[in-house]
């Protein structure tokens, strides 16, 4: 049975201080800051640290301690390809951040936002720390990573210095809401001609995806579809000069369907690691994105940060 090589372009741009929530005093609501510089500084050192022990041991462990959400994901699966295929994987290890954000809390979760460098990486991240309860750490939920000469946008800033959350159905000074913003976006990366494909910028990553989908697609031997789609929204700020910087994370499926008597491998990605046999029928790959969008109060929203990966794979 003739074996056929298919690349398969990975997308990948690829806690701790103990903050007291002030509790409600007779008629008074409190509210408080989640971190100070030192103590935030402090969610990072801890967290470069579990990272570099797990990159040092193999054992991943303890990354359910410092990540959260998909970004857990995402790692938990590079460091299977790791300890599979014996290549090193991309991970997050923050320098000391050069930009904290914070909100201001009366209760749980709290969450602060940390920009800075990528040790040993031309690139910076901007991390979203979030802590769920009083007993609970300070975990790394997202990280979407941007270009070093990427600005990251100044947040807008209450009195006590503090940013707001915006709801992801918020409209006032914008024009889509937030979450509607990133429904677009995954129609836009689904397909060229969805109905917002002018809405956006084309920045780099549209440009990556739609370089995928058309060589798969030219594939005579394997049929190959595509889907996307948009997780809610958490994590919105209203930035200083209007609009809204939006974290947004979506889901990506590749679907294959092999044609006749031909087989695929994925030599040389982290999906060989789910398929040390050649795939004769099918395979499902599916990948998270951790994206920052900005969103003008007027003009087109511009993608400036990414970080995503494999995180499941099936096929027979």
């Amino acid at each position: 049975m003739r074996g056929r090589w298919l690349a398969v372009w990975l997308c990948l741009l690829v806690a701790v201080a103990a903050c007291a929530v002030p509790h409600r005093k007779d008629l008074d609501v409190v509210t408080k800051k989640a971190v100070t510089l030192s103590e935030a500084s402090n969610v990072i050192s801890r967290f470069n640290r579990a990272i570099d022990d797990a990159e040092t041991s193999a054992d991943t462990g303890g990354l359910g301690e410092i990540e959260g959400g998909s970004l857990l994901d995402i790692d938990m699966s590079a460091f299977f390809a790791r300890q599979q295929l014996g290549v090193r994987t991309s991970t997050t290890r923050l320098d000391d951040a050069s930009t904290i954000v914070s909100g201001a809390f009366e209760r749980y979760p709290l969450w602060f936002v940390a920009v800075g460098d990528v040790y040993a990486q031309r690139e910076k991240v901007a991390g979203v720390f979030v802590r769920n309860s009083s007993t609970a750490p300070w975990r790394l939920e997202l990280a979407p990573r941007l270009a070093t000469s990427t600005p990251f946008p100044s947040i807008r800033l209450d009195g006590d210095g503090s940013a707001v959350l915006l709801s992801p159905t918020e409209r006032r000074g914008l024009p889509v809401s937030p979450q509607d913003l990133v429904y677009r976006y995954a129609q836009v990366l689904a397909d060229p001609r969805a109905e917002y494909a002018d809405d956006f910028v084309q920045d780099a990553f549209l440009g990556s995806v739609r370089e995928l989908q058309e060589a798969q697609r030219e594939e005579e031997e394997v049929a190959f579809t595509q889907t996307w789609s948009a997780a809610p929204v958490s994590y919105a700020l209203r930035m200083k000069a209007g609009g809204a910087l939006v974290f947004a994370t979506l889901e990506r499926t590749d679907n294959y369907r092999v044609l006749a008597k031909h087989s695929l491998r994925w030599q040389g990605s982290e999906a060989a690691a789910y398929f040390p046999r050649p795939v004769r029928s099918a395979a499902t790959l599916t990948y998270a994105h951790q994206l920052l969008i900005m969103l003008p109060a007027r003009g087109k929203p511009l993608l400036i940060g990414q970080y995503g990966g494999l995180v499941n794979a099936t096929g027979h």
